[in-house]
């Protein structure tokens, strides 16, 4: 909006488009796969809040590292 006004929609008005790196195993013909441990190597950040989103993903990495 111009006005620079806050909406809050009344239903869902987005689309969430996502990859995976499956989606990539066929581009490729020389390439290597590692299998880590979830919580040591692995935080998605795929929704803006809750689960997968960059609050947890900072956690995650913060309780690993710091």
């Amino acid at each position: 909006m111009k006005s620079g006004e806050y909406i809050e929609p009344e239903e869902p008005n987005v689309y969430k488009f996502e990859a995976f790196i499956f989606d990539a195993f066929t581009r490729y013909d020389d390439m290597t796969i590692l299998r880590v441990k979830r919580e040591e190597e692995f935080a998605p950040v795929k929704n803006r809040t809750g689960v997968d989103s960059p609050e947890t993903a900072t956690a995650l990495y913060n309780k690993y590292y710091c």
